[in-house]
């Protein structure tokens, strides 16, 4: 229980740090998402689609289940919940990055002017799925 506790009080903290967005945000709903390069958007916000990151958004990019794949710039923060975060040589985080309960990919030459925050998930094996109650660590894996 107090582990639940600890892991909402995270989460809320999490969203509450870039939810409050100025500007236009796109938000999508298992969606595909695309910046093509040249391209600038102030936020994005996903549930559950895919998102792919070539040009510019100015502020922050929230993704909860899914995937972004970046390989543009980021003028703040990204956050992934449950999430696979792929950041290409040639992406740039102006902010901070967390992965909380997904995946994190990172090809060398990638910036991330910020901290970066991993709370990596594991996957359970198929024959103790009947029953289980999924959860992640809270603690940052190496």
């Amino acid at each position: 229980m107090k582990q639940r506790s600890l892991f909402i009080f995270l989460m809320l903290a999490l969203a509450g740090a870039v939810l409050p967005l100025g500007g236009s945000q796109d938000i999508s709903f298992g969606e595909v998402v695309s910046v093509d390069k040249g391209e600038t958007q102030d936020n994005i916000i996903s549930f559950g689609g895919h998102v792919t990151v070539e040009g510019k958004v100015r502020e922050n990019i929230i993704i909860f289940g899914g995937s972004i794949t970046l390989s543009g710039e980021v003028g703040d923060s990204v956050v992934g919940f449950g999430s696979i975060i792929t950041l290409k040589s040639t992406a740039v985080i102006g902010g901070d990055i967390a992965s909380i309960g997904g995946t994190l990919k990172k090809e060398p030459g990638c910036v991330i002017e910020g901290d970066t925050i991993y709370f990596k998930a594991e996957r359970p094996s198929p024959s103790s799925l009947e029953g289980a109650s999924f959860s992640f660590p809270l603690y940052p894996s190496s």
